[in-house]
């Protein structure tokens, strides 16, 4: 245990120090320099230390490229996300625009004049078109039984056809007759 030291909250706790020989006084050790003025032995001031030589950087090899400013910082965390988000829209698109669209020519209907194109289509034309070739009698949709059209006056040619797509084709068979044809065009059964 320590023993505080004596002061005015702190009074000696075993009385007076005891008497010994007295303790003569200590001489002051002279001191050497540590090379900074001030500080050497009393009354022997130390010479200041000589400046210590500065040389110049020696010259680059490469000069520095000018400073450049930083590019904006870029979000490129999603980028990849809206890329596939932006080709499955346009996927989508594309499937319901070939969906929706009938993808055949102009269904022709009874009483419209066509055109035989190759040996097994034909286009809509209009009658006074000189490329005309028949005149639909009749049409039955839903069917591919050409005999159908052997109870159709003045029927020279059956013709039978689809619209749609593969999954959703429609059927349709054609009584064709004359351009000059006589009468009014049968009426779809």
């Amino acid at each position: 245990m320590s023993t505080p030291p004596p002061g005015p909250y702190h009074p000696p706790p075993y009385g007076p120090p005891p008497a010994g020989p007295p303790v003569p006084p200590v001489a002051p050790v002279p001191q050497q320099g540590y090379g900074y003025p001030g500080y050497g032995p009393p009354g022997h001031p130390v010479p200041p230390a000589p400046p210590l030589p500065i040389a110049p950087f020696p010259p680059s090899p490469r000069p520095f490229p000018p400073p450049v400013a930083a590019p904006p910082p870029r979000r490129t965390a999603w980028l990849p996300l809206r890329a596939v988000g932006a080709g499955f829209v346009v996927l989508l698109l594309l499937l319901v625009g070939f969906l929706a669209v009938d993808g055949g020519p102009a269904r022709p209907a009874a009483g419209d004049c066509v055109r035989i194109v190759g040996r097994t289509d034909l286009d809509k034309v209009a009658c006074t078109d000189p490329n005309a070739d028949h005149r639909v009698l009749a049409r039955f949709d839903a069917s591919t039984d050409i005999a159908r059209c052997s109870g159709v006056p003045g029927t020279t040619a059956q013709y039978r056809g689809s619209t749609g797509r593969r999954w959703h084709k429609r059927a349709y068979v054609l009584c064709l007759g004359p351009l000059a044809g006589t009468g009014a065009p049968a009426e779809r059964a």
